[in-house]
């Protein structure tokens, strides 16, 4: 069950852009299911598909650009931007699901990053040498591990303010890594944990957390310790992402006979994963709920703060 919170309107504007984000991919995912499904493009597939689907209002049938159609004899540049078989139609649209997927990756990380600068008077981003990250966000074990958001003891200021869980914020630096992979088409992306490319995010991602202002009570006891629990972290917060991912694609497999892409899943856990830190950083930085000028509903199972239910 939901319940209503006090929240930022930072965060109500994170929230509402993943539901759109929702909405467009189950609306697109359905659109995508009919038109493969119907029965007269299954049986014109040699046909092309401007001379079936021509009296459907789209663009593609659009003739190019007259620079184009200069000193074309054969007439062809008169043509849409769109000359394909239906067959050929009905495999970019299968195809079409796995970009649907990866689009909503990153577009649901960049709506964290506005989250994030709609914060970052109050987060106070700094590296671990504590200087001032005065752009970007990554890594957020960095940015996100300051004294405004993550402290041992004590609150703050507020008993009922709670610090960000380091898990959390590793389980945000993974999709973070996955989003960067895809807008810089980085070896590929990650398909399963033994992927070399996860090796590299196990090392990377081990070395930053170590050098964030993490757990700096039990750092001052024993480093090795420490160094050791923040590689623990990194090393679930990467398989739990990855593993649970590939579990499902397999799961679905045997109960249902279906044939799931894994970036399908990675979407999924990017939306959880993202959400989830939000509003932990809403329960850390909100001192006083008269702060907090936005109501949002979050599940009850997150157990919120009490003072910020309404």
């Amino acid at each position: 069950m939901n319940v209503r919170v006090r929240a930022s309107q930072g965060y109500a504007s994170l929230r509402a852009t993943l539901r759109l984000l929702n909405h467009f991919v189950w609306s697109t995912e359905i659109c995508y299911a009919y038109t493969l499904s119907a029965g007269e493009l299954q049986a014109g597939r040699n046909c092309m598909v401007d001379d079936v689907l021509g009296s459907v209002d789209a663009q593609a049938w659009n003739p190019r650009a007259k620079r184009n159609r200069a000193g074309d004899p054969t007439g062809q540049a008169t043509q849409g931007k769109y000359r394909h078989t239906v067959g050929a139609f009905l495999d970019h649209v299968t195809r079409n699901t796995h970009y649907v997927h990866l689009a909503a990756i990153v577009m649901a990380s960049t709506a964290f990053e506005e989250y994030l600068e709609s914060q970052r008077a109050s987060i106070d981003p700094k590296n671990p040498w504590g200087k001032e990250m005065e752009k970007g966000w990554g890594p957020y074990c960095w940015s996100l591990s300051g004294t405004a958001v993550y402290w041992e003891g004590a609150a703050p200021g507020n008993p009922q303010q709670r610090p960000v869980n380091p898990k959390s914020v590793l389980d945000a630096d993974v999709t973070r890594l996955l989003r960067n992979q895809i807008v810089h088409a980085q070896s590929g992306l990650a398909l399963s944990r033994n992927d070399p490319e996860v090796a590299r995010w196990q090392k990377t991602l081990g070395d930053q957390a170590k050098a964030s202002r993490w757990y700096s009570q039990a750092m001052a006891k024993n480093l090795l310790k420490r160094d050791s629990e923040i590689e623990n972290t990194v090393r679930n917060a990467i398989n739990g992402f990855l593993g649970s991912a590939e579990h499902k694609v397999r799961r679905a497999q045997a109960t249902r006979g279906k044939e799931l892409p894994i970036e399908y899943f990675y979407m999924l856990f990017t939306f959880t994963a993202l959400d989830a830190l939000a509003f932990e950083l809403e329960e850390a930085l909100i001192v006083h709920p008269s702060e907090a000028t936005a109501v949002c509903l979050v599940d009850e199972r997150v157990r919120p703060r009490r003072d910020l239910l309404i």
